[in-house]
Order: C-alpha cells, then sequence, then structure tokens
C-alpha cells in the first residue's frame, strides 16, 4: 500500500516525473474508485519507462514503454500505477529539444475508453531496495 505521508500533490492527469521536479526515481499514482470496476478494458498511454499496474493493490500486470495496450481489470476501491525510470541513457546526445520525448511518467489512462481523472501522485521510498 502506498503511505500516505509520501503524498506529493493531487492533479486532475497524471503528471510526468520532470513536472514534480522528480528524476530517477519511482513514483505511484492512484485514483480512488467511486464505485467498483469489473471486467473493464484500463489502457496506459505514454508509459516511459516502466509501469507496474495494481488493481486494490494487487499486482496486474507491468507494461513496458513498448507495451502499450488495454488490459482487462476489476477492482473495488482503487487502481494505482508505479512508474519506474530506468534513468536517461544518453539523452543529451540527441540535443535538448528530445527532452519531450523522453520524460518519465505516463500519458492518459482509460477505462473503457473514459480517461480516468483525479489521481493522487506519490514519491516512493527506493532507499532500502538492492541491487
Amino acid at each position: 500500500a502506498v503511505r500516505r505521508e509520501n503524498l506529493l500533490l493531487y492533479n486532475q492527469h497524471p503528471l510526468k516525473m520532470e513536472e514534480m521536479g522528480l528524476y530517477d526515481t519511482m513514483v505511484a499514482y492512484q485514483h480512488t474508485l467511486h464505485s467498483p470496476i469489473h471486467n473493464v478494458q484500463l489502457s496506459v498511454q505514454g508509459v516511459h519507462d516502466r509501469a507496474y499496474i495494481l488493481a486494490d493493490n494487487n499486482f496486474v500486470k507491468v507494461l513496458g514503454r513498448e507495451e502499450e495496450g488495454s488490459l482487462t481489470v476489476s477492482a473495488e476501491s482503487s487502481l494505482t500505477i508505479i512508474l519506474e525510470s530506468l534513468g536517461h541513457i544518453a539523452w543529451l546526445s540527441g540535443g535538448l529539444d528530445r527532452m519531450d520525448n523522453e520524460y518519465k511518467g505516463i500519458g492518459n489512462v482509460t477505462v473503457n475508453g473514459a480517461v480516468v481523472e483525479k489521481w493522487e501522485h506519490y514519491k516512493l521510498d527506493t532507499s532500502n531496495l538492492r541491487d
């Protein structure tokens, strides 16, 4: 479960890590459901770099940068997407104008085609993770 004391901010849509002043860490995006959802199509757009999808804190699937698509989920109370940055490998070699395409985060999230709004953003403490 995401710890409340790590809450950074609320926003209508998921923000990129750079928009939150974060680099090379992990962020959790969490949406509280107003009613249960069952066997719906969840789509996460613009995954940069790796997203771990959880429904009610239960692991569903990992999506990578090249794996955009929809998946079937059911949840009673929450959707959580944990975003892992895999670093900015040689992004400066293409010039600063390439940074727009090298953001870390996710784009819109949809359920059955409808954009999911009202997200909590959490910075995750990665200091105790081992290689």
